[in-house]
């Protein structure tokens, strides 16, 4: 009864509250009320040694801010960001926004995952037009005239790739290229760079997450990551997502401490640039390989 009370005056309140220009504000107070809560609860939860289940409970909702270097080809498929976010509400964390998907999450969301490659060129528009793009199987991976090709493609002239295209005049098409064009021509003769290396905030870094067994699932960040493959980089930079509550329970059994300690030890095991200095290609910031 209360929960049909409570889905029915939401959004009464969230009308009223935009009109009176208060919803962001509210929002805010709101979710800096939560945060604060479950740092206080996962301060007590660690200072105590409860166990995982509590520590989890109280896990704050925040990102794991450094990279890890991983090898691309172990990113063998990708997930959806909808179906993640899904669980999000289905986490016993209920007092977790949609917005702030936390450190561990629980459910079935790294169980759906689809064949990176021929799924994600599929469903990702910015995943394939850099393939169409900058592929050696098509026109401009031979003559080296991506600018051309690439407003044949995507220019008004012809079907919009997607309805996003609809906005964009031609010259700002061809700026757009520039922009994939200088990117691609940077890590194909400077290698790929971190996005800290490249003045940028870290939180645009290629994003996975991590399933059940450990497996990398790709999750954010369409065009480097299929620049990337192009150019056959060996280790990758890759920002984590989420984490599924399994294995963020299997690394607090492993190496115990707090939880978070024991996920960034277990992202530590899986970081090629801390398990040996220098990786091959790593010391010369992942180059392309020499065709």
């Amino acid at each position: 009864m209360l929960t049909h009370l409570r889905k029915k005056a939401q959004p009464l309140l969230k009308l009223g509250l935009r009109q009176l220009g208060l919803l962001k504000a509210t929002s805010q107070i709101y979710h800096a009320t939560i945060r604060r809560w479950q740092s206080m609860g996962y301060f007590v939860a660690t200072g105590l040694g409860l166990g995982f289940e509590t520590q989890m409970r109280f896990l704050p909702s925040r990102y794991l801010p450094r990279p890890i270097f991983v090898k691309l080809s172990s990113i063998q498929h990708f997930v959806k960001l909808e179906r993640v976010e899904q669980f999000v509400d289905l986490s016993y964390r209920r007092i977790v926004s949609r917005q702030e998907i936390p450190i561990a999450l629980d459910g079935e969301w790294d169980l759906e995952i689809e064949p990176e490659i021929a799924g994600l060129f599929e469903a990702n528009s910015g995943y394939r037009r850099i393939w169409q793009i900058f592929s050696d199987v098509n026109p401009a991976g031979s003559t080296g005239n991506y600018k051309e090709y690439g407003l044949s493609l995507f220019g008004k002239e012809s079907a919009p790739e997607s309805e996003d295209d609809l906005d964009y005049s031609t010259q700002e098409l061809a700026q757009q290229l520039n922009a994939y064009i200088s990117l691609f021509e940077d890590i194909k003769n400077n290698g790929y760079k971190t996005q800290v290396e490249l003045g940028n905030p870290p939180i645009d870094e290629v994003t996975v997450c991590i399933g059940r067994n450990g497996n990398l699932l790709w999750y954010n960040g369409a065009h480097r990551f299929a620049m990337a493959r192009i150019l056959e980089i060996e280790y990758l930079p890759v920002r984590i997502w989420t984490v599924h509550g399994i294995w963020a329970e299997q690394c607090f059994r492993t190496y115990g401490g707090n939880l978070l300690e024991a996920v960034n030890k277990g992202l530590d095991a899986m970081d090629h640039r801390r398990l040996a200095r220098p990786v091959d290609g790593l010391a010369a910031n992942n180059p392309a390989k020499e065709s």
